[in-house]
């Protein structure tokens, strides 16, 4: 049986944990890509990378990848890597995905454009010349309407179907009973993007997909808020508010949080009200986060950081400067790796250990991950954690309320390269520790 987390922390001299959603290296992401041109065999597709900011000159690297016809079972096509792409028979009834690595001096990250399809044959009678827009708010209660699509020739009478995707417009589902131009957001679409699909003359059509679904109004959270610094007692972390798109000026507050080592059973820390945060010995063994509260003239919207810790004992031989991040792309059958991070002293050998990590519900280890290396076959991105409750307790000893933000559970430990993982559910985030196993 593999050792619990709680036997990793306690002989362990360092762990951190690496969140894939919520790297905090790279340029940050502020539109996303997009896919211009003919949906027909033999046309030509482009790419546009987005909008970034980040540190310095921004690079861009690119891959094309071919899908089913719902976004799902996506698979790279070799030497696909331009800024554009001529579509082949093999596209003919998939759909088309690409993905942008954008690089700065600080990293990489990744950015998905909304799924582009349905591919017509070459000879098919009509083939649509562009996706059509969706109109509307993405918000739940709130309706959304697809525009007519421009077809190359006269169409029939259109039908309609509407999907929802994962937040990166993969992995896409039917909604039930969703069979007009104008659909109203469900409680149950948050989280999550929404796509028309129009059908006229044997040919169907994604539309544009929505953004990602809020349950109310509110500033819209681009970038994620980030914490930085060394982890340890005594040491100062400092949160960035991530980045946001709103209506006019946006005031922001903060709450900072201890968890347990598994990111479950946090609690705010009083007066923790800060951009930054001294680390107490309360803190040593745990995981702190920072949720974010957003206020503009439309409402408020929350937004949290990714898992930070463990943190050192003052006087650790071993502690992390910086967080390392995952590389790769959170989708079925890609492979995510435990990237960057940097120590004091010089560790000869690491550990890892892969969590699973769940809304609603705290971490949780599952036996077999042993790798720096993790194939994941969830392709759903995700998860919206949910940092800290409403109690507050001083310093040493926070409020026991339960946050019931995250579900995670270890899926590897261990120090060998690479790993396969199982498929976990819709919301699901992978994460590793890592773990200095020798000086």
């Amino acid at each position: 049986m593999p050792p619990t987390l709680d036997a990793h922390v306690t002989k362990l001299l360092a762990l951190i944990l690496a969140a894939v959603s919520f790297a905090a290296s790279g340029p940050i992401q502020t539109s996303r890509p997009t896919v211009t041109g003919a949906l027909r065999v033999g046309a030509k597709l482009g790419a546009k990378p987005g909008s970034w900011s980040g540190r310095g000159a921004i690079a861009y690297a690119y891959q094309w990848s071919r899908c089913d016809a719902r976004g799902a079972r996506c698979g790279s096509i070799h030497g696909a890597t331009g800024g554009s792409y001529v579509e082949v028979a093999a596209d003919a009834g998939h759909t088309l995905a690409l993905t942008v690595r954008a690089t700065d001096a600080t990293g990489t990250t990744a950015g998905y454009a909304p799924l582009a399809g349905l591919v017509a044959a070459l000879h098919a009678r009509i083939a649509a010349t562009a996706q059509p827009a969706l109109g509307g708010e993405a918000i739940v209660g709130s309706s959304l309407t697809v525009a007519e699509p421009l077809w190359s020739e006269a169409a029939g009478a259109p039908t309609y179907r509407w999907l929802a995707c994962n937040a990166n417009v993969r992995a896409c589902s039917l909604i039930a009973g969703a069979q007009v131009d104008t659909y109203t957001v469900a409680a149950a679409d948050a989280g999550r993007t929404l796509v028309a699909v129009v059908s006229a003359s044997k040919q169907s059509v994604l539309s544009a997909a929505s953004p990602v679904v809020r349950s109310a109004p509110g500033p819209v959270p681009v970038g994620r808020p980030t914490i930085s610094g060394r982890l340890q007692e005594g040491k100062q972390l400092t949160g960035g508010a991530g980045t946001w798109a709103g209506s006019g000026s946006i005031a922001y507050a903060y709450q900072w949080s201890r968890c347990d080592a598994g990111g479950a059973h946090c609690a705010t820390i009083r007066g923790a009200t800060r951009t930054t945060y001294t680390q107490v010995a309360a803190d040593v063994s745990h995981t702190l986060a920072l949720t974010v509260r957003a206020t503009d003239t439309a409402g408020l919207t929350t937004a949290y950081s990714s898992l930070a810790g463990l943190v050192a004992a003052r006087d650790a031989a071993v502690v992390a400067r910086t967080q390392p991040s995952l590389g790769g792309i959170p989708s079925v059958g890609q492979t995510l790796s435990v990237q960057g991070g940097t120590y004091t002293g010089s560790p000869a050998t690491f550990a890892y250990a892969w969590l699973l990590q769940r809304e609603r519900s705290s971490l949780r280890r599952d036996p077999g991950r042993r790798d720096s290396d993790l194939r994941d076959h969830a392709g759903r991105s995700g998860p919206r954690p949910r940092h800290p409750s409403d109690s507050r307790h001083h310093g040493r000893r926070p409020s026991r309320a339960h946050d019931g933000g995250h579900d995670s559970r270890v899926v590897d430990s261990g120090v060998r390269p690479s790993t396969t993982s199982r498929t976990p559910g819709f919301r699901d985030a992978l994460s590793c520790s890592v773990s200095r196993a020798s000086p």
